[in-house]
């Protein structure tokens, strides 16, 4: 049963990936839902920390020493990634791919550069704010939530679009740690 319907929503989301006038006003909508989701993270982390009386989790005189470079490098990545996303006519929103899979760049790495910068971000994000919670209890289940999303939804999506294409592109390269091989 849970098979049967995680297959209707990835076909679902195909099904809005095709058509371009629910795409377009999907998109907004999803970026709406993504960022809101991360903000709902940042806010709930923070009272989080303050109910249980967590001190902060580094010292103040560090946090900026540290979540800045973290966060202009996040952010700079997201914007790059971003650009590519456009530039192949569509955009990181699961509901508006581009026409063709992106397979090269950061994706010659590893499958997910987009999803891991984010990981990224919101440890920074965490870090900036000095919250315990952020950084061991949020974060973890924000990359749980999305690692179940792509294996189940996201990926089904992508081998319906771009069939044998994906699969082999999906056996060759790995979801987030780029595998380290010698060049002879």
């Amino acid at each position: 049963m849970l098979n049967s319907l995680l297959r209707q929503a990835a076909r679902a989301v195909y099904s809005i990936a095709e058509n371009r006038n629910i795409r377009v006003w999907l998109t907004p909508i999803g970026y709406l839902f993504f960022f809101g989701l991360v903000a709902l993270l940042v806010v709930l982390s923070l009272m989080f920390d303050r109910l249980l009386q967590l001190d902060p989790m580094i010292p103040s005189s560090l946090n900026l020493y540290l979540s800045i470079p973290i966060l202009t490098i996040g952010g700079a990545v997201y914007l790059y990634l971003t650009y590519r996303f456009i530039k192949s006519h569509g955009t990181p929103f699961p509901g508006n791919p581009p026409k063709s899979l992106i397979i090269n760049g950061l994706y010659s790495y590893i499958r997910n550069p987009m999803l891991l910068n984010w990981f990224i971000i919101i440890l920074g994000l965490g870090i900036l704010f000095r919250s315990f919670s952020l950084v061991l209890v949020f974060t973890p289940i924000f990359i749980a939530i999305n690692i179940l999303y792509v294996k189940t939804i996201e990926e089904k999506v992508l081998e319906m679009k771009f069939g044998e294409q994906y699969l082999k592109y999906k056996c060759s390269v790995p979801m987030f740690i780029p595998r380290y091989t010698r060049k002879h």
